[in-house]
């Protein structure tokens, strides 16, 4: 079964149907996708600094949590190798019969599997975002408290928060 997603990137509306349906229990839907050519046949860099060579990234698995102010993506080599981590910053999704509603606030974190090293993405489209009032106040405060809760425990060396991540709930 396919998923669709549809993501609100203010100011447009992106959809994505390349995700495979995995399971959907305790309202936290988990998907795979396959990486496309642009990521299996080129390095991969981030801010200049080169991440992965061509190829290291094959597939990954996305947790949608409908009580969660992120969803989180775990990205996997050829060979099933956890190779990195990452956060969107969303509003709680919507999730229904197969299709997910999701508004994107921006801000992303890549990171690698030492959970100590990390990329916080975006910033700048934030801002550009904020400056043309497409986010309300509240939305704009769970961005930044969940952009700290995510550093407090990449930070915290909290482990646990990537081993079993549907037991930490963001208020």
């Amino acid at each position: 079964m396919i998923i669709t997603e549809n993501w609100i990137k203010p100011p447009k509306i992106v959809q994505y149907k390349t995700a495979e349906f995995i399971s959907y229990e305790n309202k936290v839907l988990i998907c795979k996708f396959y990486f496309n050519d642009k990521y299996l046949n080129n390095e991969f860099y981030i801010n200049g600094v080169k991440v992965f060579n061509k190829g290291d990234m094959f597939y990954g698995k996305r947790y949608f949590f409908e009580d969660r102010f992120y969803s989180l993506l775990e990205y996997y080599s050829l060979d099933d190798k956890l190779v990195a981590y990452y956060f969107d910053i969303i509003l709680p999704p919507k999730i229904e019969n197969y299709t997910v509603f999701v508004l994107d606030i921006k801000l992303d974190f890549f990171i690698m599997p030492d959970k100590k090293n990390f990329f916080l993405l975006d910033e700048n489209e934030l801002e550009d975002a904020i400056k043309e009032k497409l986010f309300s106040e509240e939305e704009i405060e769970s961005c930044y408290k969940t952009r700290d809760f995510i550093i407090n425990k990449l930070k915290n060396n909290n482990s646990t928060f990537f081993q079993q991540p549907f037991l930490f709930l963001f208020k």
